[in-house]
Parts: structure tokens; C-alpha cells; sequence
């Protein structure tokens, strides 16, 4: 086995479980905004721990929609690398070069994505957290 595919297969190794994970934390947020949908208390609008909970549950709500722009740019970003290769193999350098810029913009959106959804995901379980103590400081 040479050099070359080993590195190939450790790529592909990768990349298929960074999907994989993608696709777990999705899960896993969405089945927490779930849980919250069903077991926070509802009331009006306002400065009250209802509406604390309430909050807890958008900031999951988005950090599941980052998660899915996550996987989207990803999927963008592996588009635009079999475009780059193909452009390379046929000898069109112009459009290969497009092909990397749309690339290399698709890669920093996966990274910025990661990061917002993973900020999201704690301050939601964090605010569900500081809802629950708080509330059972208030009654």
C-alpha cells in the first residue's frame, strides 16, 4: 500500500465520520428541543421563568438550524472539490481556481458553522439549566 492511499483512505475515514458525528449532534439537539417543546411550562410573554424556559428552547432551535447549514456547507464544500479535481484533470486551471475560491469559502463556513452551532448548543443547555435552579429559587 503506498503513501498516497493511505492518506486517501485516512481522508475519507475522516471525513465520513465527521458526517456521521454532524449528524449525531443534529440529532441529539433535536431530540433536546423535543424534550423541551414537551415538558417546559408555557405562560404569557414577560419577566417570568416561562419565558426564560422559552428562550432556552430558541437557542436550541437555532443551534439545530446551524447544525443543518453545517451539513449544507459541507456538502457545498465536497461539490466544489470534485468540481476543482475535475477542472484540474481536464486542464482547465481558470475554472479549477473558481472551483478552489467557491471551495475555500464553503470550507470557512463548515468551521464557522461548527462554532455557532456548538455555542448555541451549550448556552441553550446552560439557560435550561440556570431556568431550572432559578426557578426553584423563586417558588
Amino acid at each position: 500500500m503506498s503513501t498516497d492511499s493511505r492518506s486517501v483512505l485516512i481522508h475519507q475515514a475522516s471525513a465520513l465520520e465527521a458526517g456521521q458525528f454532524d449528524r449525531f449532534v443534529l440529532g441529539a439537539t433535536l431530540a433536546g428541543c423535543a424534550y423541551l417543546g414537551q415538558t417546559i411550562p408555557y405562560g404569557q410573554v414577560g419577566y417570568n421563568v416561562e419565558t426564560m424556559f422559552l428562550y432556552s428552547l430558541l437557542i436550541l432551535a437555532c443551534s439545530a438550524m446551524l447544525g443543518f447549514k453545517r451539513i449544507e456547507a459541507g456538502l457545498n464544500a465536497t461539490k466544489m472539490n470534485s468540481k476543482y479535481l475535475h477542472h484540474l484533470e481536464m486542464r482547465n486551471p481558470e475554472a479549477a481556481y473558481l472551483c478552489q475560491l467557491s471551495m475555500d469559502t464553503w470550507v470557512d463556513k463548515t468551521s464557522t458553522f461548527y462554532r455557532l452551532r456548538n455555542l448555541m448548543l451549550m448556552l441553550g443547555f446552560g439557560c435550561y439549566i440556570a431556568t431550572k435552579v432559578f426557578a426553584t429559587y423563586v417558588k
